[in-house]
């Protein structure tokens, strides 16, 4: 449960006597850590820009925001907060379109591309297959990543390496805990097995949709419309979808190896133009990811904790878990684990994992 101060690629010191840390990680977003101290000589280590590495998850946080604060009694407390290193990708942005097949090797396409001087080093293929048919247009590599990583059903994050120096990105994928009679099966998250406590249980249609229509380019009658869906009938629920932002063309930038009097680099602009099945393919898939936002959906609140469950041993970030509820309603769901809320106080670590994406489990 060490934490390390790190400076261009060095260890200068440990961070000990602090009163509590909370280090929240997400498989498919930015993290984020709070910390509290109270020790004068702690908070002069802890600056704003200084790199925290959380030995627990290998993962390096920048402090953005200090506070520090003296009560009534001249007690000082510090309130530092930082977000891991996955935030920089919010510091870059695509130039131009880039449409999307593979998806996998297009993330990682997005940020050496558009890398532009980041310390961070790209991601090393896994050789994942899976495809779309979408683009990303002058958007932040974060929220195409995340975008990108919810269409195949994959996490991302980065990994410290404390003897090189060096923090790469990573993509990966996790297991399918849920089967009890499966060889991945390492147990449950349930109200007898004593780490799932103060539940509640919602199972929404109200704003269920599944046919999308979608309008792309043109007006009148000269205007591009598809059809993404085919339920009928009382059991037919129509969503109209204006994607006049998808274009029959779209702007391609290439880096001519120039730089303007600012040191920024310069590109070539140039215009391309779908053919019509492609451009039918890319209205397509927007209909399909409006309809992933409008699903009928099952979700438990609850208060989560490891107990017999234990993080990085029975299950990790992306894993499908099992969650059980026996005295209440009998339910029987499977959850992917999303995120993890890890929090150190009194030398001693807790962990609450997030919960999300809950599915019936198979009979």
């Amino acid at each position: 449960m060490a934490f390390e101060i790190w400076k261009d690629s060095s260890r200068v010191g440990l961070l000990e006597g602090y009163d509590s840390i909370q280090w929240l990680t997400y498989s498919r977003d930015s993290g984020e850590f709070q910390i509290t101290i109270t020790d004068p000589a702690v908070a002069a280590l802890v600056q704003k820009g200084s790199t925290i590495l959380n030995t627990d998850t290998m993962e390096l946080g920048s402090v953005e925001y200090l506070k520090p604060k003296v009560d009534s009694s001249g007690r000082l407390t510090v309130e530092a907060r930082g977000y891991n290193s996955v935030t920089i990708l919010d510091r870059r942005v695509v130039m131009g379109t880039v449409n999307i097949s593979n998806i996998e090797a297009a993330m990682i396409k997005l940020y050496t591309d558009n890398r532009r001087g980041l310390s961070l080093l790209p991601p090393v293929s896994n050789g994942y297959e899976e495809k779309t048919d979408s683009q990303i247009t002058w958007n932040s590599v974060l929220d195409a990543w995340k975008k990108l990583a919810e269409l195949a059903g994959i996490g991302f994050g980065s990994v410290f390496d404390r003897h090189t120096g060096q923090n790469t990105l990573k993509i990966y994928k996790g297991v399918d805990r849920s089967d009890d009679r499966g060889e991945n099966y390492t147990g449950v998250f349930g109200d007898r097995a004593g780490n799932l406590t103060e539940i509640s249980f919602t199972d929404d249609a109200s704003n269920y949709k599944n046919v999308a229509i979608v309008g792309g380019a043109g007006e009148g009658a000269d205007r591009v419309v598809r059809i993404v869906g085919s339920a009928s009938g009382d059991d037919r629920r129509e969503l109209w979808v204006d994607a006049k932002d998808l274009q029959k063309t779209y702007q391609i930038a290439t880096p001519n190896g120039t730089y303007d009097a600012q040191g920024n680099p310069e590109y070539n602009y140039t215009d391309a133009t779908y053919t019509a099945a492609e451009y039918a393919a890319l209205l397509d898939q927007r209909g399909v990811e409006k309809l992933l936002e409008r699903l009928n959906t099952q979700s438990i609140s609850c208060s989560v904790v490891d107990g017999p469950m234990r993080f990085g041993v029975n299950y990790n970030l992306e894993d499908r878990v099992p969650v059980v509820c026996k005295d209440f309603l009998g339910l029987r769901l499977s959850a992917r684990v999303s995120g993890v809320k890890l929090v150190y106080e009194d030398n001693a670590r807790q962990v609450y994992p997030i919960l999300s994406d809950f599915k019936p489990l198979r009979s």
